[in-house]
């Protein structure tokens, strides 16, 4: 009997402290939460989806006929070198999105495969750090000619003095954080007051450079791809606004993603496949496609844009380690095309195995 392939599934596991925190979030009758969530909450809240995604990823995967070992990734480095070692794997399905609390261990631990020789799905480490570093991800986006944002950036700890160079309305983002963490209601402004406080928010709460990019009004889409050498692209999603109250910014918010409970949430509607013309559909794609191959994405990734009233695209993110869960946006795209979430899955398992016989 041919023996199974053994995949560690590597995943951040939040504290029980901070699930708890999260079961304690108090939501009004009509979504609005009455209790902010404190910015570490809001990253911990994130890492929570984490659990169902390894938990649905491990059970497909033993159901495909591999071997599965579920690995929390703690602030033990030298645990999970252990780990590595003794679980001996054929491949790491990467799911690690943080280190010690930190984003940037994204990359590390990548990093840290790389270091022992271990084959594992996904980006390789400067594909990670550049998509997380918002303002560099624009500058190699905008090197190789791929329409984004007019932006700047404005260094932890300065404040602005006059406006920017750039046309109201603005958004405002922390320039190294995931998960839509700092990105809320007020992250849109209209004016320089807004934009000073906006910005003053981000230094203080994330205690990091704020990205300010002119904000596409218009549609959102979602552009999932999958492949190393040969790329497939997915049928295109749509964040559908239209049934979003006038108070709340047609944006993909921290609530709109990770709390159900939220008006955000309920009220941002995915569409798949977008219904949009044929011509729209090629361009999407190949705006997709050429930011996938600038920012060195690998196995699956996700790139998101907005199309203003002249019908002009522009990337305003690319995801190299995409929510891939059983609901998540990239598997809708993928149940699209044809496959299921358990042949997706073996798809992102089989590239990395293949890369290894190379």
């Amino acid at each position: 009997m041919k023996e199974a392939i053994r995949v560690v599934v590597a995943f951040n596991d939040p504290s029980a402290a901070v699930a708890q925190e999260a079961k304690l979030l108090s939501v009004a009758p009509d979504g609005r939460l009455l209790s902010e969530k404190s910015v570490s909450r809001a990253v911990d809240l994130s890492e929570i989806g984490v659990l169902e995604e390894m938990h649905a990823i491990t059970d497909a995967l033993t159901a495909e006929g591999y071997e599965t070992i579920s690995l929390p990734a703690t602030d033990d480095v030298e645990k999970i070198i252990r780990d590595l070692h003794r679980s001996r794997p054929a491949v790491v399905f990467n799911l690690v999105e943080s280190l010690r609390s930190e984003s940037l261990g994204e990359m590390y631990i990548a990093g840290l495969y790389e270091l022992l020789g271990i084959v594992y799905t996904g980006s390789p480490p400067l594909a990670l750090g550049i998509a997380l570093n918002k303002w560099r991800a624009k500058e190699v986006l905008s090197y190789h000619r791929i329409p984004t944002p007019r932006f700047m950036r404005v260094p932890a700890g300065e404040a602005l003095v006059r406006a920017p160079k750039l046309s109201f309305p603005l958004i405002v983002k922390p320039s190294r954080e995931d998960a839509s963490a700092g990105i809320d209601e007020h992250a849109v402004v209209r004016n320089f007051k807004e934009l000073s406080a906006r910005v003053r928010f981000v230094h203080e709460n994330f205690l990091e450079p704020a990205i300010v990019e002119e904000y596409i009004e218009g549609r959102e889409f979602n552009v999932a791809i999958v492949g190393d050498r040969e790329l497939t692209v997915l049928p295109i999603s749509e964040i559908d606004f239209s049934e979003m109250p006038d108070y709340l910014p047609h944006i993909v918010t921290y609530e709109s993603k990770w709390v159900p409970a939220s008006e955000a949430f309920v009220k941002a509607k995915p569409v798949c496949p977008a219904p949009i013309p044929a011509t729209v559909e090629r361009k999407a794609k190949k705006i997709a496609l050429d930011a996938y191959r600038a920012v060195g994405c690998r196995d699956y990734a996700r790139v998101d844009m907005r199309m203003d009233a002249e019908g002009r695209l522009y990337v305003i993110e690319v995801n190299p380690n995409p929510d891939i869960s059983r609901d998540a946006g990239f598997i809708r795209s993928a149940r699209a095309h044809g496959w299921t979430f358990e042949e997706t899955v073996k798809r992102i398992v089989e590239l990395a195995l293949a890369r290894a016989r190379r």
